[in-house]
């Protein structure tokens, strides 16, 4: 008999930020996608490469989208909620952890055109997201 997705258990872990423990999920290919679209430094979410150093880089919209989408809360909660240095890195480091594989080698193929998808999306003239599309939504 084969496996239905409903027989899946949802993948996510858990941060704890000043005593309380928060569900942090994977990020979806969606929202990745959604994430390069709006921030083209984020594309190496889907090759590979230094992720944590790039969310650095595009600031901090992106970091706080980022974080948004994984904790499956509204950009203006995570912004408000002020969280530290050290608070982020916690639930950075703990969505990569559950996106990535283990080894970045398996990014392969799949996230290679996956990669080349959202490019030709974003290089197309006037292409923007779909209305109603969010970074945390998929």
């Amino acid at each position: 008999m084969s496996a239905k997705l409903s027989d899946l258990v949802p993948l996510e872990g858990c941060v704890k930020i000043r005593g309380r423990d928060f569900t942090v999920r994977p990020l979806s290919l969606g929202a990745i996608a959604s994430l390069a679209i709006r921030f083209p430094g984020l594309r190496c979410l889907l090759s590979g490469g230094d992720i944590a150093g790039a969310v650095v880089r595009e600031g901090e919209a992106a970091l706080v989208a980022v974080i948004a989408a994984v904790l499956s809360e509204d950009e203006a909660a995570v912004a408000s909620a002020g969280l530290t240095a050290h608070e982020q890195v916690l639930v950075l480091t703990r969505a990569l952890e559950l996106t990535l594989p283990e080894d970045p080698s398996e990014m392969g193929e799949a996230m290679a055109q996956a990669l080349a998808l959202v490019m030709r999306i974003v290089s197309a003239p006037g292409q923007s997201l779909p209305e109603g599309s969010q970074v945390g939504a998929g």
